[in-house]
């Protein structure tokens, strides 16, 4: 007689999963420096599966990213209370090849819809993309200021319109600050 075993819960739960990114192949010491970070979910931690969430690149342009992974397991006793706890490691996991879209002097992502700074033949950037000029659902721009690897770089924001205290100019479309009488 064959009887169909119920499954048995895991002996070891997952308490906390540490996530130790670096880049290797760059030039760019900023990166190794401050690698990127991201967060995972407990929830989201199955066996030895896991997704990451919230990759922050930190302005790292190129190379390949990597991370080394400590879970930390043990025993949830009845009053839930972990004993036995153990950390296992998964060291130098590959996650992929990092870099900016070719439109883009700084990014967050490797789209062309991650650009934070644009290069400078595609000046104007609108939420994340590059444009040789403000296209039609955002015409307006202002100059907005970001500090990307210890260095200041000014660059134009397309704007479906002028915010308040400000209008735009009529043959450049910048939104130039009012004076008194605005």
């Amino acid at each position: 007689m064959l009887t169909q075993d119920k499954p048995t819960p895991a002996l070891f739960q997952t308490k906390a999963i540490n996530l130790y990114m670096r880049v290797k192949n760059t030039l760019d010491p900023f990166c190794v420096s401050s690698p990127p970070i991201a967060t995972v979910n407990l929830e989201d931690v199955f066996q030895n599966n896991f997704t990451v969430y919230n990759l922050e690149l930190r302005q790292c342009n190129e190379g390949v990213l990597y991370a080394d992974v400590e879970l930390v397991r043990g025993k949830m006793d009845q009053t839930g209370l972990f004993t036995h706890v153990r950390s296992e490691w998964h060291k130098n996991i590959k996650i992929g090849d990092i870099g900016c879209h070719e439109t883009c002097k700084f990014c967050n992502g490797i789209t062309d819809q991650d650009c934070l700074v644009c290069r400078d033949d595609l000046p104007m950037l609108a939420e994340g993309r590059c444009y040789p000029k403000c296209p039609t659902w955002a015409p307006y721009y202002m100059q907005y200021t970001q500090i990307f690897q210890k260095k200041k770089w000014s660059a134009p924001y397309c704007i479906p319109n002028c915010p308040l205290g400000y209008y735009p100019d009529s043959i450049t479309k910048e939104c130039l600050g009012c004076n008194l009488d605005c």
